[in-house]
C-alpha cells in the first residue's frame, strides 16, 4: 500500500493510492467513529479483481464531498469507463 499526501493537506488530507487502472468501479461510503467524531469514508472498489482502487475519509456526506472523491479519486487512478453507485442521493453528480 502506497501513502500518498500532500504536504499542505497535513495529516487528515492523506490519501491512500491503493490500486489504479480500474476500468469498472463501485463505489459507497460508510460511517466510522473516529475519536469520538463521525466519519465518512469513501471507497471505490474494482468488482474484478476485488481490491480496493481508492480510499477518501470526510466529515460530512455531500453532493460536495462525492465530488471531491470523484475528482481526487480519477486524479491518482484514472477515470472509469463504468461507475456502479448504490441510489445514495450524494452520487447526482453531472457528466
Amino acid at each position: 500500500m502506497e501513502l500518498v499526501s500532500r504536504p499542505r493537506q497535513g495529516a487528515y488530507g492523506a490519501i491512500f493510492k491503493l490500486a489504479g487502472g480500474a476500468k469498472v468501479v463501485i463505489v459507497d461510503e460508510t460511517v466510522i467513529n473516529f475519536r469520538g467524531k463521525e466519519v465518512y469514508l469513501w471507497a471505490a472498489i474494482d468488482p474484478e479483481t476485488k481490491k480496493i482502487v481508492f480510499l477518501y475519509p470526510s466529515y460530512s456526506r455531500s453532493y460536495l464531498a462525492a465530488l471531491k472523491f470523484f475528482t481526487l479519486m480519477m486524479r491518482f487512478t484514472g477515470k472509469p469507463e463504468l461507475v456502479i453507485t448504490d441510489s445514495g442521493t450524494s452520487w447526482l453528480l453531472e457528466d
